[in-house]
């Protein structure tokens, strides 16, 4: 991903690179207008994976064919940050992909400027990429334009990109961890409007020998398979919109869970983790049964009988990756009956740091 020592195209005005993540419990919770009523509560680890956004400026001859303001096509599996620019509109199509990231451009109000964003994660993998683009992309155009708002403020903008003015369904957990980094305990709601849907961080602080511990234990795995959260997401608003008892229970406990491995990790304490994981991993099973579709249900199974304590699909499942607590001396059966599911074991590490930006006249 682009540190300031690597070469600059020209026109470079600034860059920014933020965290993805682990949800390692209480996703969906965060998601309205189950937060809103009941209250949602999650916790999730910034990884060492990022996502980064590039801020051009145009020369006559680029900005008289992309007039202001133009986005650059998403480029999800590489390294390199720009592909085609396209045209920028006045009226957004919430349905293109690249509509956060001209709804951003169009905040800036700034005439001449290209924006490129690219994940070093795969592609739909759960690991909340869209989001956290989305806030290298703010912070990249505060950069470019001398003014800076804080991880709480971008977080803040980002969901409200996403969730409210363009209406696209999903939580505010994925813009907290790419501002914030770190291990986070969230808190969503109860209640409307900004308070039920702009969660609230904590970081949570254990023990540098339980962060080792967590870091060997934690198998994240790339399935591979294509998927499209927003079907899964879309089918439990419509149950909790419905009161679903189901559903709403389900939630309840996930959202418990999340509660107690919050309290598992301030304590620093291995076997309650264990615990509160693997309870999470059920009732996120029986959550919506689609979440376990794309090859999730398998892995999930290989991985807990080659020893893991438990598995879980990473963010609306159906695909992307999975997330498995093995035990250090199960770490190694633990991969490689996941790769015999056809996944690809990614080496994470902890992120503590959340996004950063920095311009042609400063350094991140």
């Amino acid at each position: 991903m682009t540190r300031a020592a690597d070469p600059m195209p020209a026109g470079f005005l600034a860059a920014a690179r933020a965290p993805l993540r682990i949800d390692l419990a209480g996703g969906f919770t965060d998601v309205p207008p189950f937060c809103e009523r009941a209250g949602g509560f999650v916790v999730n680890l910034a990884i060492s994976l990022e996502a980064a956004a590039l801020v051009l400026e145009l020369g006559r001859r680029e900005r008289s064919r992309h007039p202001w303001p133009c986005a650059v096509s998403l480029a999800l599996r590489g390294r390199r940050l720009l592909s085609g620019i396209e045209r920028g509109r006045d009226r957004i199509d919430p349905a293109d992909p690249l509509a956060p990231f001209r709804a951003a451009l169009r905040d800036a109000r700034a005439e001449g400027l290209a924006l490129a964003v690219a994940c070093e994660g795969p592609a739909a993998s759960g690991l909340g990429s869209s989001g956290t683009m989305l806030v290298a992309a703010l912070a990249a155009l505060d950069a470019a334009r001398g003014t800076k708002r804080t991880p709480a403020e971008l977080a803040r903008r980002a969901r409200e990109l996403e969730v409210e003015e363009l209406g696209l369904l999903g939580g505010g957990q994925d813009p907290i961890a790419a501002a914030f980094g770190g291990l986070q305990a969230i808190e969503f709601g109860p209640g409307r409007g900004a308070r039920g849907r702009n969660g609230r961080p904590r970081a949570l602080q254990p023990t540098e020998a339980f962060r080792a511990w967590l870091t060997r234990a934690l198998v994240l795995a790339d399935l591979r398979t294509p998927r499209a959260s927003s079907v899964r997401i879309e089918r439990v608003v419509d149950r909790i919109r419905r009161a679903e008892s189901h559903a709403v229970a389900t939630l309840l406990v996930m959202r418990d869970h999340a509660r107690s491995l919050a309290d598992a990790i301030e304590r620093s304490d291995r076997a309650a983790f264990g615990k509160s994981f693997a309870a999470h991993g059920r009732a996120l099973a029986r959550l919506e049964p689609t979440l376990l579709e794309g090859g999730v249900a398998e892995a999930l199974a290989a991985a807990e009988e080659a020893g893991a304590l438990g598995a879980k699909p990473c963010g609306a499942g159906g695909g992307g990756c999975v997330v498995a607590l093995a035990p250090p001396a199960r770490r190694g059966a633990v991969e490689r009956a996941l790769v015999r599911r056809g996944a690809k074991i990614l080496q994470v590490q902890f992120s503590e740091r959340g996004v950063s930006a920095w311009s042609h006249t400063t350094n991140p």
